[in-house]
Parts: structure tokens; sequence; C-alpha cells
């Protein structure tokens, strides 16, 4: 399920992997974070395949200075991340009142 996650007046892309075999129940939530150099692909096949097996709903991302949202949106890296993961994490808490299948 793709993502848009609202971001000082844009949106990072994502996409949200649904826990296997439950994908519309509340199940635990694990917000998966690339590096510098990472990519949606490799945080796929790193993490959130073995994490949605075990049962967890993964939202992955592009933040600024990574992927698409460097390439793409002209997005620069930024020291003070957590503002970045707090933007990623109210978007959860949103989209869990909203639906049952992106739920913490």
């Amino acid at each position: 399920m793709p993502l848009r996650i609202p971001f000082e007046g844009t949106t990072l892309r994502g996409h949200l992997l649904p826990a296997e075999a439950c994908a519309a129940e509340r199940r635990p939530l694990l917000i998966l974070n690339n590096g510098y150099d990472g990519t949606l692909t490799d945080m796929y096949f790193a993490s959130a395949v073995v994490a949605t097996r075990r049962g967890y709903h993964c939202p992955v991302f592009d933040g600024p200075g990574q992927g698409g949202a460097l390439y793409e949106q002209g997005l620069r890296l930024r020291p003070d991340w957590e503002t970045v993961l707090r933007a990623v994490v109210d978007h959860a808490g949103l989209r869990h009142r909203r639906s049952a299948a992106y739920c913490v």
C-alpha cells in the first residue's frame, strides 16, 4: 500500500507492507528506516520480508537525503532526524484511527 507521509509542506513517499497472513488485523508496527546510502529495496530485502513473516506491519519510506526524497524531490539530508521520524510516527497514529491495517 503506497504511503504519503505529510512532512514540512510536502510528503515523504513510502509503502506499508502488511504482516503476512494477517494484513487486515491489528498487529505491531515496525517502522523501518534506511541509511544515507540505502534504498527502499534494500530495506525490503534486508528487514521487511522477515518482519512481515513474523507478524509485523512495516512502513518503509525515503526521508530527506535518501532515495526518491533526494533525487526526485530534492530534499537534502538533515541532522535533526527526530523531526523526520516524528512525522512518520504521527502519520502512523492518524492512520491507526482510520484503518486497522496500519496500527501501533
